[in-house]
């Protein structure tokens, strides 16, 4: 089932030589899980997938959430954070 997130900031987290791609969102609708892939626009009608790795509620934050990707390298990080994503609607799936 589809499920859409809105994303407000995009940040990084490092944990345990671990790093993330966090977005934090607002669920627009359906759910969102660990182990379920969004869908982000890469240019002019292409689009990617990627895996949805964590998710957790945002601190202080009621109605939102966390979306954690984990990347290899921070070439990873920046590719993505090079999308712009901020203010996008993106599909969960």
């Amino acid at each position: 089932m589809k499920s859409e997130i809105q994303i407000d900031l995009v940040s990084t987290e490092e944990i345990a030589s671990q790093i993330f791609f966090v977005l934090q969102c607002t669920v627009l609708n359906g759910a969102v899980q660990k182990g379920q892939t969004m869908t982000l626009p890469f240019s002019s009608g292409v689009d990617m997938t990627i895996p949805v790795d964590e998710v957790e509620n945002a601190v202080d934050q009621p109605g939102k959430i966390r979306v954690k990707v984990l990347c290899e390298d921070l070439s990873d990080v920046e590719f993505l954070r090079g999308l712009n994503l901020e203010g996008d609607v993106l599909a969960v799936y």
